[in-house]
């Protein structure tokens, strides 16, 4: 499968969608709610955010007069659209057939070699993605549970909000099924903690990590980019270290774009950062130079001023050599590392193990060696400048110019 990243792209129709708000710090409710409903209500430090959704005839009054009638319903100063966005692939077309051989990643960043000391034992690695298969027999002793819940008596005993959130949340659908019907989650959860595989060297690289299931796409591919935000702030406060992000979204697939509504996902990474977790984000694998896309910007990755978020690229091998994976963006302002992406061999639901492509799998690879180096004590950001001071010199000429430091070299940060 090639080149694959979760997409996520604003739908071109909003037939499958009622108007959706997101109303910051309300101060009242309208006694009269027939005219709207509430979806949620979540936090971000300070902040308050009431999701609402109104019939669709409600925004066709326009923008500027519904967000000033809501802000007046509620008593708030601000009211965004929210940003409906859904899972698509990145097209064959514009792909590059992968060189390198299945399971080249393992020997490429040398996983025999690795101190076994240190594994990422009592590191958790938030996957948001399309869920996990948490009963996969190279996945199960990996997936975090939450001791303070008591499984299926329908109660929120640890108080947090998320009902029986025994494993993690989906938040598409805002229940606690984080089960993986799409299988590019249960992937990326493999590349950084399966155990081996039975007959092939191909394991995650941090098999003693834990992972914690965050469902932000749904059933139907689809989901709001509040529910993004509020995922952000769920695997943070529920003791992640590291949250690992196979998704993005391009300001012109945003029909429903506003800046609003990328500031709140960029204040939830914030929130995370200021709580000492790393957010590491695919490039995404379009061929482009994200550096300079001025008015097409790519998020969460082109947000400024959020330095724990951590931007990945696609790494290929020619038999011989490194190389850049024909697909992944790059630029060295917003993307930092590069890691191994094409042809990697994991986990997907069902028992199985395929290869996949894209910043989607050098993006889990990376929240993996980042826990690798929590596990022997650094703090995951202390851990991200240890990947950047160590990267690997032999692929420099490769990744000059294309990152903003080089290729991780997990071997050398170890030592």
């Amino acid at each position: 499968m090639k080149g694959f990243i979760l997409s996520l792209v604003v739908l071109l129709s909003t037939q499958s969608w009622a108007a959706r708000w997101v109303i910051e710090n309300a101060a009242q409710l309208p006694k009269n709610n027939s005219s709207y409903k509430v979806i949620k209500e979540f936090s971000v430090g300070s902040k308050n955010y009431l999701v609402i959704e109104t019939e669709e005839s409600f925004s066709r009054m326009g923008i500027t007069r519904a967000i000033s009638s809501l802000n007046m319903m509620f008593a708030a100063q601000k009211t965004m659209q929210d940003i409906p966005i859904e899972l698509v692939k990145s097209p064959e077309e514009n792909l590059d057939q992968d060189r390198a051989p299945s399971g080249w990643h393992v020997q490429r960043m040398r996983y025999d070699a690795l101190n076994p000391s240190y594994q990422g034992q009592g590191v958790v690695v938030a996957v948001l993605d399309t869920g996990v298969d948490i009963n996969h027999p190279n996945l199960k002793h990996t997936i975090w549970k939450n001791l303070r819940e008591i499984p299926n008596n329908n109660v929120d005993d640890d108080g947090n909000g998320y009902i029986d959130d025994i494993n993690g949340w989906n938040f598409s659908e805002d229940n606690k099924d984080v089960s993986d019907d799409n299988s590019h989650g249960t992937h990326c959860a493999g590349i950084i903690a399966a155990s081996k595989h039975p007959t092939r060297s191909d394991r995650g690289v941090a098999p003693m990590a834990t992972i914690m299931p965050i469902r932000i796409i749904g059933s139907g591919t689809q989901t709001f980019l509040s529910d993004a935000a509020e995922a952000v702030v769920y695997a943070t406060n529920n003791g992640a270290h590291i949250l690992s992000n196979s998704w993005r979204v391009y300001q012109s697939w945003s029909m429903y774009y506003n800046p609003q509504g990328v500031q709140l996902l960029g204040e939830a990474i914030a929130y995370a950062g200021q709580r000492g977790v790393v957010f590491v984000a695919a490039a995404g694998n379009e061929r482009r130079n994200i550096d300079t896309l001025t008015t097409d910007p790519i998020f969460p990755l082109s947000m400024p001023n959020l330095p724990t978020m951590v931007g990945i690229a696609s790494g290929d091998h020619d038999g011989l050599r490194d190389t850049r994976s024909g697909f992944t963006n790059y630029g060295s302002r917003y993307v930092h590392l590069a890691a191994p992406g094409s042809n990697i061999f994991s986990t997907v639901p069902g028992n199985g193990w395929q290869d996949m492509s894209g910043t989607s799998m050098a993006t889990p690879l990376a929240a993996g060696a980042l826990a690798r180096l929590v596990s022997m004590g650094y703090t995951p950001f202390e851990a991200y400048q240890k990947l950047v001071l160590t990267v690997d010199a032999t692929a420099k000429d490769t990744w000059d110019n294309y990152v903003t430091y080089g290729y991780i070299n997990l071997y050398e940060a170890m030592r």
